[in-house]
């Protein structure tokens, strides 16, 4: 039997004032609230999406180890204004 990994997170942000305020409009309190990333969801990743001939396969580009890095710029880039503007009530 596969012993039980202990989950460790890592923080890649503060929710941002615009999603804390879209949240509260649902009824959701997430202010102070991280985006956290965990050990299992890279192990997860390098699993299924680091190996280079699947993924050129399936039109996807492979992941490696030091993308991680780059989460919470992506993160923020991602949420542009139109998607703040969409969440806002």
């Amino acid at each position: 039997m596969k012993s039980a990994q202990k989950i460790e997170k890592a923080s890649i942000g503060k929710a941002e004032k615009w999603l804390v305020d879209a949240a509260k409009n649902v009824g959701l309190d997430i202010d102070g609230f991280d985006h956290e990333i965990t050990n299992e969801f890279i192990n997860h990743v390098m699993k299924r999406h680091s190996n280079e001939t699947t993924e050129k396969g399936s039109g996807q580009v492979v992941v490696k180890k030091d993308d991680f890095d780059k989460i919470p710029a992506l993160f923020r880039r991602s949420f542009g204004w139109q998607e703040k503007k969409r969440f806002a009530a």
